[in-house]
């Protein structure tokens, strides 16, 4: 049995500048004045563009144009790899009290296919059985490490712990997934070989959902089904924070994360651009996490995701932050001229819009495993409602809490 235990308090290797107290009030005071302008700006030149009126057959013409548009590009084949590419991969999975799922998702970590792997599970002074199931199946299994990370650690959380774990890791490759995925069979064999181009850091692919049975876990899938295609048609990749997979060697550059963070995900995500790191999508394997089980535990896990999102972002880059904003003010503002003037040329690019979610969904049902259009499409419609409802209240607390510590909150665990 491999065992590794850090008891004391590491220094961490992040250089923080030291701000006076009136500088943090005065940029508040500042991003909160760029946030209302932003929002005066979005509504004037919404309102400009209410007042050019237009006959329902000349709306009519940019609406079918972006619909064929949207159902012509997500008809296109999705590229596939079939080189045969292998390396040792690591497999780092982050674990604080996950005694429910922990040896479920290890288990089936090592009935892969794929055997070049060795697994590293981070035991974050787990207060239930985590650590001692771990250490139980490393017994079990020659190729698991446990890193367990003590009380006298004075920051705890997924940053710190994969901060730490970097001296631990053999493999070429780093997969960082969630203790609760579920891979398919042959995803480790599939996840790598596109690593055959030599240009390639990073690799995402598409993730599901495993729990069923409730409205809240319908709407969850349905978000991750709809954001799968659009990862491979329209958005860049890392868009989740599991099911991503970097070269070693990229690995080690976006480290240190900085360890106050509550979005790990966003920092690799940011370091990965500015460094220009390159990376691709592979939808056609999938892994899978348990569903949140009610609306207040997504209300709560979508704080978590985009309070530390717009945070990281204030940190990172101001002017991405304000233009982040100004895109979701002129969202909202879109949706509330569809209800008002539906027919009018924003009203019907909106409809457009929505038919085209309709026909793409449609037309990629069968290449990601999308079984209920309609209900789908319906699901995705009221859990993006639910994510702009979020967004738009956490940007403006983002604005006044970008200097604390946010406590993270974990999504509990169904037996």
């Amino acid at each position: 049995m491999k065992h590794y235990e850090i008891k004391c308090d590491l220094e961490s290797k992040i250089e923080e500048k030291e701000v006076s107290l009136f500088m943090i009030k005065f940029q508040k005071i500042f991003l909160f004045s760029i946030i209302v302008l932003s929002i005066i700006v979005a509504s004037a030149l919404m309102f400009f563009l209410t007042l050019i009126k237009t006959s329902f057959l000349i709306s009519l013409i940019p609406a079918v144009f972006l619909f064929l548009t949207s159902i012509f590009i997500t008809s296109r084949k999705v590229k596939t790899f079939e080189e045969n590419f292998t390396g040792k991969l690591s497999i780092i999975i982050p674990a604080k009290n996950e005694e429910v799922v922990i040896e479920k998702t290890i288990t089936n970590i090592e009935d892969q296919k794929y055997d070049n792997f060795e697994i590293i599970v981070i035991d974050d002074c787990s207060t239930d059985k985590t650590g001692q199931i771990a250490d139980r199946l490393s017994k079990k299994y020659k190729n698991i490490k446990v890193l367990h990370i003590s009380l006298d650690n004075q920051i705890h959380g997924k940053a710190a712990g994969l901060n730490r774990v970097m001296d631990l890791v053999d493999g070429d490759f780093v997969l960082i997934i969630d203790a609760d995925v579920i891979l398919e069979t042959n995803y480790l064999e599939n996840i790598l070989k596109p690593f055959v181009n030599k240009n390639i850091g990073y690799v995402q692919t598409g993730i599901r959902t495993y729990s069923k049975g409730t409205f809240v876990s319908f709407l969850y899938d349905a978000d991750f089904a709809i954001t799968n295609i659009f990862m491979a048609y329209f958005l860049k990749p890392r868009s989740f924070g599991r099911g991503i997979v970097l070269r070693t060697a990229v690995f080690k550059k976006v480290l240190p994360l900085d360890e106050s963070s509550i979005c790990d995900d966003i920092q690799m995500s940011l370091k990965l651009n500015k460094l220009k790191i390159k990376g691709t999508y592979r939808p056609d394997i999938t892994c899978y996490e348990e569903a949140p089980q009610t609306l207040k535990t997504v209300w709560l896990q979508r704080k978590r995701w985009f309070l530390g999102d717009f945070i990281e972002r204030i940190k990172v880059n101001k002017l991405m932050f304000v233009f982040s904003s100004f895109m979701l003010f002129i969202f909202d503002l879109w949706i509330i001229t569809f209800f008002l003037a539906p027919f009018s040329l924003l009203g019907m690019l909106f409809l457009s819009l929505l038919l085209s979610l309709l026909g793409i969904v449609s037309f990629n049902a069968k290449k990601f495993k999308i079984k209920n259009v309609f209900f789908t499409w319906l699901g995705a419609i009221i859990s993006y409602l639910i994510n702009l409802a979020s967004l738009n209240l956490f940007v403006f607390i983002s604005v006044f809490q970008f200097d604390r510590r946010i406590s993270w909150y974990k999504t509990p665990r169904k037996v």
